[in-house]
């Protein structure tokens, strides 16, 4: 068996393409070539890109969901302000004038998490007297007052999202009180 091998190995040397081919199979065996390393590395570097692209897309929509659903849930707790008033209030059928509900909102909201009040990338736990906030601010205004000008009848609630969404002008979204 080993002579026969050894004769395979000396016609192939013999043959005009047979040295090629042992250099070929030579080469193989050593690894990759520099080109199909840079096809890989290349390969690579667009998957990377793309995941990326994706991952930042999907993290964008993920915090103006949070928004979205942190406004839902404080209009949610003004209505029932609304309806029942708190423990110690007879304010039934008003809302919370801006002054209390930026810088108390946990006396007059007390079923409202607090993390609710905190935009993501903010460290405020409050609401803003603003139309326009920014990505990190919730905005809170009192629409209409009572005859007295005292206490808020109606109020509307601003998020500036990153992406814009439908219903929303300039990315700044809005929900007013149900109770117009």
């Amino acid at each position: 068996m080993r002579n026969r091998i050894v004769n395979h190995l000396n016609l192939s040397k013999k043959c005009s393409g047979g040295l090629a081919l042992q250099n070929l199979s030579k080469r193989n065996l050593g690894g990759f070539t520099i080109v199909e390393l840079i096809i890989i590395i290349t390969v690579m570097g667009i998957l990377i890109i793309l995941g990326t692209i994706n991952m930042t897309d999907a993290q964008i929509n993920a915090r103006d969901a949070e928004r979205k659903g942190d406004i839902e849930s404080i209009a949610m707790n003004l209505e029932t302000f609304y309806t029942s008033g708190t423990d110690d209030s007879t304010d039934i059928g008003y809302y919370p004038s801006q002054e209390r509900l930026t810088y108390n909102a946990s006396q007059y909201l007390p079923d409202l998490n607090p993390e609710a009040l905190q935009a993501p990338g903010s460290n405020d736990s409050k609401l803003f007297k603003t139309s326009a906030p920014t990505t990190a601010q919730y905005g809170y205004q009192c629409t209409s007052y009572d005859v007295n000008n005292t206490k808020c009848r109606n109020f509307t609630l601003y998020y500036h999202t990153e992406k814009p969404q439908t219903g929303c002008t300039d990315n700044i979204c809005i929900v007013t009180s149900k109770n117009q």
